[in-house]
Order: C-alpha cells, then structure tokens, then sequence
C-alpha cells in the first residue's frame, strides 16, 4: 500500500509578515496542513493563529468561525482534486485511457490525503447550503467526472445511457473502494495488497460493466 507521507509543519511568521490579501490564502494553507497531519479535530482557530503568528481576531477577519475554517479546507480539497484528477485525463489522448487514469488519480489522493479526504464528504464541514463555494466546488468535481464518462461515449467506448447514471455507477465504485482502502477494510479478502493493483481491480471492472457491447 502506497506510504501515506507526512505534511511538513508550517512555519511561523512574525505578525507583519502577511499582507492584508494575502492572510486568508495563509490561513487556508495552515488550516489544511493541521487538517493533513492531525485530523479535522485538531483543527481550531487558536492552532492556526499559533501556526501564523497572527491574532485570533486576525483569524476571525476573514473566518466567521471553525465551521467556516472547515468548510474552506474541505473546498481547497475538492479543487485540488478535481486538478489532479484533470492533468490525470489531459495527459491520455484516449478518452479511455484519461477516465481510466482519472478513476486510479482518485484513488491515490484519498489514500495520500486520508484526513482531508474524511473531512470533503462528512457532513463536518458544514451544510453545502450554507458553503456555497464548497457546493461549488463539489459541484466541479462532479462534473470532470461526469464530462469524461460524455467524452468515452461520444467514442463509443462506453455503452449508450444517461450519463448521469453512468457517473454514478463510476463514482460509486472508485469512491467505496478509496473509503475501504483508508479505513483498511480488505484486510479479509484475497486481493493483492497494493494500493495500484486494488485499483486496477476496480475500475478495470466498471469499465466491463459499461463496456459498448458489439451487436
């Protein structure tokens, strides 16, 4: 299984040393290496001002509350994600091959991000009405998704249907089993113990479900 690596602490700064626009991108930052390294409920609004050498009415400038904190942290996650999960489908011209490498690109994160991974889909972070950017970016993910499972029909690689159902099955599936994998559920079954060739298993498997069939 692929090493789950460390988030290097981050360094204090002396109070000036934030601009006015550049604190809130500091704050995020901070708030998601605490979130990387310790878990959601080491994250507080005391922890990241003791990180930035900054106020806690510093914090709250730009913060209503922890909830708030979370709820960013959970957003710079989906986006960081949706970004990999892109540079995973532009690097195959094959619309295949892309969602392929998209669905394995998914896997990874969440078992290099394990904490921030938790965190993006519990309802920890806060209600997505009440977040809009982190609907937001929720949303994005989704639909890289969803343009990859249009992109392998408009090929005819994959069966005709809704998309929409199709990206459901296809979520599904890389989602139970990048869950499984951090929570180490498979310890019973008898499946090659790395994190690629479990991979593999699973989303060669969605793709010969909804394979386009000849005839």
């Amino acid at each position: 299984m692929l090493k789950i690596g460390a988030v290097p602490r981050t360094r204090k700064k002396p109070k000036d040393a934030y601009h006015h626009g550049d604190l809130r991108s500091g704050i995020g930052e901070v708030a998601s290496a605490i979130v990387n390294q310790q878990g959601s409920a080491e994250l507080t609004v005391r922890a990241v001002a003791q990180r930035l050498g900054v106020s806690h009415a510093a914090i709250y400038h730009h913060f209503e509350d922890r909830a708030d904190l979370l709820a960013a942290v959970a957003e710079r996650g989906f986006d960081q994600l949706a970004a990999v999960m892109e540079r995973a489908t532009a690097e195959n011209e094959n619309a295949l091959l892309g969602f392929r490498e998209q669905g394995l690109s998914y896997i990874r994160f969440a078992v290099q991000h394990p904490n921030l991974f938790g965190l993006m889909f519990r309802s920890e972070a806060g209600l997505r009405s009440e977040h809009p950017n982190l609907a937001g970016a929720a949303d994005r993910l989704l639909e890289r998704i969803r343009r990859a499972v249009v992109a392998c029909q408009t090929e005819g690689i994959l069966m005709p249907g809704t998309p929409d159902e199709h990206t459901l099955f296809c979520w599904s599936g890389v989602h139970g089993l990048a869950s499984l994998i951090v929570e180490q559920q498979l310890g019973q079954l008898t499946v090659p113990s790395d994190l690629e060739s479990r991979a593999q298993i699973v989303v060669d498997r969605i793709f010969t479900g909804l394979g386009a069939r000849a005839g």
